[in-house]
């Protein structure tokens, strides 16, 4: 594989794993919560149950978008 490809002379798998590895970590994309997800996110700290009834009944927001649990 290395030597079909265009790697520096000297590059070894430890080196294209660690680029790969490194590179996975930089492209992580964040999740931007809506307001009430935010909401959510607080209430489940004070009563965890809530994370099961938004389950339960498949609870969504105001807008009709379905609530994350994270």
């Amino acid at each position: 594989m290395i030597e079909n490809s265009e790697f520096e002379t000297g590059t070894d798998l430890a080196d294209i794993y660690f680029e790969m590895r490194n590179n996975v970590s930089k492209n992580k994309v964040a999740i931007i919560l809506s307001e009430t997800e935010k909401k959510i996110q607080r209430l489940s700290k004070i009563n965890p149950c809530i994370i099961s009834l938004i389950e339960a009944f498949d609870l969504i927001d105001e807008k009709g978008n379905g609530i994350r649990i994270i």
